[in-house]
């Protein structure tokens, strides 16, 4: 049993990092019912001047799971979701979405919601469950998880910068969808759904990505699946199967997470369980679509990847992914040790064609092992040095209960090529119209500089040839908020996290 777990992580503009997850419960010993939210120190330390010695704690949540419960904002406030109760113990069914807004001290922002929560109901039989959370270019909030009807529909929350619900958004700032009828007994024809990821396109399209269990005819059968909605919270009918996108891996898929290229493609991970005879086996999904919703037929096989570590193991499980600049997939979970007596961290990375990467960590795959304890991956980040900052919960040896970690690799080839850190230095951050790029190198030729916001949208690009020390003007009516710089040259490629003052 995980007593705490850290399901979520998130690294502030100063390089501190925020982790997320559930503390026990004190009526249950089986459920969890606080909230808690911790920041560390660059190198690993808890930040003791956050909250109460590095901790935050709130009754006002409950359990729910997921590497997306933590945004943060372009002026370091922190945004998490997850679920409110009114009675006691999180196993009540009647809870409602709950999301809150912490200043940078981990004290909650009263001027958001109530006393710093905003609570959101959306009238469903048996309550509802928040998973995930995003934040728009213009500060808007989205929140999503499901809401049980009995059965449990796709659920969608949207929020303006202060919290009030933004009625401009499908139905008075609320939209619910269900995928479609199973003839599953008991279900009472319609599926059930519920929502893990929400990312949003170069276009502010909004990409919900969900586990459905549409079509099937079994309670041991679930798909991944997907719907498109315009920016207005209207069903985009152009994406997939009129708004729809549904994957049947077969046997059992859950969808944990979900990132979007820079071409606006969807690439989803998560876990898929089958069975070879009376053997039940795990390994990891991948699938990649067009920004359409149709299969990329250049990955895998037909869009779909259905692999393990390596052909010696049967039970791998991925929750968090990201893309690389490349377009390299690097997924985060856990795997069986070498004696299959407990679980490790499990990285393992995927070339643009959904092959193995052979070339990162010499054999595709990175584990960690915490000595004999079992340990759960749920999400990781990529710093902007190329370390991987990892969460996750340990069950430890010598009692029942567990331990939420986090641990921090360094992996020689993460990058695509070689290349001397801190090549190119950037000023200043934060900016207001422009930014001097500067390098050391005297043999530089063509350098690309381009401009991303945080969805991976391109908003301007710049080519310069032999000069180490240039100008790149940005256009002074962008945003305010956080920016990704990429800088490359013939031989690197460099990714900077920006302020926009």
């Amino acid at each position: 049993m995980y007593t705490y777990t850290y399901q979520s992580i998130a690294i502030q503009t100063d390089g501190k990092i925020i982790a997320v997850g559930y503390l026990p419960s004190t009526t249950s010993t089986t459920d969890y019912e606080n909230f808690g939210v911790l920041r560390l120190n660059t190198n690993g330390a808890i930040d003791t001047t956050y909250g109460t010695n590095g901790f935050v704690n709130s009754v006002l949540f409950s359990e729910t799971g997921g590497s997306n419960m933590i945004k943060i904002q372009s002026d370091d406030k922190i945004i998490v979701t997850g679920n409110y109760t009114s009675s006691t113990g999180a196993s009540t069914t009647n809870t409602d979405f709950s999301t809150a807004r912490y200043n940078i001290n981990g004290t909650l922002d009263t001027t958001f919601g109530v006393n710093g929560y905003a609570i959101t109901d959306f009238g469903s039989i048996n309550g509802e469950t928040s998973r995930t959370v995003e934040i728009q270019n213009d500060g808007k909030i989205l929140v999503a998880g499901s809401a049980h009807y009995p059965n449990y529909d796709l659920a969608i929350v949207r929020y303006l910068s202060n919290s009030l619900l933004d009625t401009s958004f499908a139905t008075n700032g609320k939209f619910t969808y269900n995928f479609g009828t199973t003839t599953i007994p008991f279900s009472n024809g319609l599926s059930s759904d519920e929502v893990s990821a929400i990312k949003i396109n170069s276009l502010g399209k909004i990409i919900l990505g969900a586990t459905t269990n549409v079509n099937e005819s079994s309670n041991n059968n679930s798909n991944f699946g997907f719907i498109c909605l315009n920016s207005n919270g209207t069903l985009d009918t152009s994406f997939g199967n009129n708004g729809q996108k549904v994957v049947d891996f077969g046997g059992a898929s859950y969808l944990d997470n979900l990132k979007i290229t820079t071409d606006d493609k969807i690439i989803a991970t998560g876990e898929h369980d089958y069975t070879v005879g009376t053997n039940q086996l795990t390994n990891i999904p991948l699938v990649k679509l067009l920004a359409n919703g149709n299969f990329d037929t250049s990955f895998g096989n037909n869009g779909i990847v259905l692999t393990n570590r390596d052909a010696t193991n049967t039970f791998d499980i991925v929750h968090d992914l990201s893309i690389q600049a490349d377009g390299k997939i690097i997924c985060f979970g856990a795997t069986p040790n070498s004696t299959n007596t407990s679980a490790d961290f499990l990285l393992i990375r995927f070339n643009i064609d959904g092959t193995i990467d052979s070339t990162f960590n010499t054999i595709g795959y990175k584990t960690v092992s915490f000595n004999s304890s079992s340990a759960v991956g749920y999400s990781f980040l990529i710093q902007n040095d190329g370390k991987i900052v990892c969460s996750g919960a340990i069950n430890l040896t010598s009692s029942a209960s567990g331990v939420g970690c986090l641990a921090r690799l360094e992996i020689d080839n993460l990058s695509t090529n070689s290349f001397e850190k801190n090549k190119f230095y950037i000023s200043p951050n934060p900016f207001s119209d422009s930014i001097t790029i500067s390098t050391k190198d005297i043999n530089l030729s063509l350098v690309t500089i381009e401009l991303y916001d945080i969805s991976g949208r391109k908003i301007s690009n710049f080519t310069t040839e032999n000069t180490n020390n240039f100008n790149f003007s940005i256009n002074s009516n962008l945003s305010k908020g956080n920016y990704f710089l990429k800088i490359t040259d013939q031989q690197t490629t460099q990714t900077f996290k920006l302020i926009k003052e």
